[in-house]
């Protein structure tokens, strides 16, 4: 008999503990308010934890809830904040894997190759590239050869990148300028 007593508390203990859980749209604010505390000039940490820990938990309940991949588009750039880099990159890759229609699959797929590279994984960095050139010809990104030129310059700085300005020809005695506005 005491068992079943511990069994049907066990029961009541859970069935509170969900019923007195947050919401999917109380967690989906706690998100919401720590990204919209980034737009200051100091970041909240306590609210983009708290962001993160709701946000996860959103995205652990709700996974079929048609806001899930946005919880796990905000929740992949609050850790990229506080620069929890490899969760950042599971989290958008997490997305990019789940949620094949979103419309943040592809700055997700950008966002990880970054992370990437910033981490020095310059292999994942340049699949994440190569597979958005792939798989969103279209996207803004890529047809503005910014994903190309990236893959190009992989770890390089900024500085070092010698592209030539629009209407200096390649082949130009003055070559070495190359990147330089000419007058």
């Amino acid at each position: 008999m005491k068992s079943l007593a511990r069994c049907f508390w066990a029961v009541g203990v859970s069935v509170s503990a969900v019923a007195c859980s947050p919401g999917s749209d109380a967690l989906l604010r706690d998100g919401n308010a720590a990204m919209r505390s980034l737009e200051k000039p100091t970041v909240d940490t306590a609210l983009v934890e708290k962001g993160i820990t709701s946000l996860a938990a959103f995205a652990e309940r709700y996974p079929k809830d048609p806001r899930a991949d946005s919880a796990l588009f905000m929740l992949g750039s609050l850790h990229e904040v506080l620069g929890r880099n490899q969760r950042a990159t599971d989290t958008f890759l997490m997305l990019v894997n789940t949620y094949p229609q979103s419309k943040f699959r592809a700055n997700s797929i950008i966002l990880a190759g970054h992370i990437f590279e910033e981490m020095g994984y310059y292999e994942k960095a340049k699949a994440s590239l190569e597979r958005l050139i792939r798989e969103y010809p279209g996207h803004e990104f890529v047809v503005n050869g910014s994903a190309q030129a990236l893959i190009d310059h992989m770890g390089q700085p900024l500085e070092e990148w010698l592209i030539p300005f629009e209407g200096d020809s390649a082949g130009s005695a003055d070559s070495s300028k190359a990147g330089k506005a000419s007058v």
